[in-house]
């Protein structure tokens, strides 16, 4: 009886055993689980990925417009331009290439000028901006890089840009709603000149 009851306590004691290892490997399992969920939790809280929407309805708030085939740039109203390419299946269709974002005011001039690098065997297309505060912007036309800018390239509101190539293809010339008309370099935008409008009455 003795042995017997000996055998029992031990078959007990190894049943108690395997609850005990059992329910701690499930209290593990739950704090695990749990800090997993707490973690994924702060990262989810704590990390934000830049989202871009691209939608197919049009921007009713074009403010200005330039071309150099086969691509179109549209200032907007918000500050952006966006750039839109002929479709190669359907030339009569355009697409969205790039959405330049830098301006914070209405963009209300735009000109393309061409690459004055003379490492490079083919010149290319930049595209120059204006915005309603004055300042001036220098975007490569075929990655959208921003290359330069002039916070105070025009006093006034700017409603012309344009670059006399009989000249010189180095300087860009700004005018709009002030006494003056400012002439910056391509290169850098910095303001090489500005000349003081003078009015005439007969």
């Amino acid at each position: 009886m003795l042995t017997r009851s000996k055998r029992i306590d031990r078959d007990t004691d190894r049943v108690n055993i395997k609850i005990l290892f059992s329910f701690l490997f499930l209290i593990f399992h739950f704090i695990t689980y749990a800090n997993i969920q707490i973690f994924v939790n702060w990262m989810a809280s704590s990390v934000s990925l830049p989202l871009v929407f691209w939608h197919n309805f049009s921007n009713p708030n074009i403010t200005c417009i330039t071309t150099s085939y086969h691509h179109i740039y549209a200032g907007q109203k918000d500050g952006h331009i966006w750039v839109y390419t002929l479709s190669k299946d359907n030339p009569h269709l355009l697409q969205h290439k790039f959405l330049l974002v830098g301006h914070k005011t209405a963009v209300v001039a735009l000109c393309i000028i061409k690459s004055d690098s003379e490492n490079s065997l083919k010149s290319e297309d930049i595209l120059i901006s204006a915005s309603e505060d004055g300042e001036i912007a220098r975007w490569n036309a075929s990655d959208g890089r921003c290359q330069a800018v002039n916070a105070k390239g025009f006093y006034g509101i700017p409603r012309l840009l344009k670059v006399f190539t009989q000249f010189s293809d180095r300087h860009i010339f700004c005018c709009g709603q002030a006494d003056e008309i400012t002439i910056l370099h391509a290169s850098t935008l910095e303001v090489f000149k500005t000349k003081k409008v003078v009015y005439c009455l007969a």
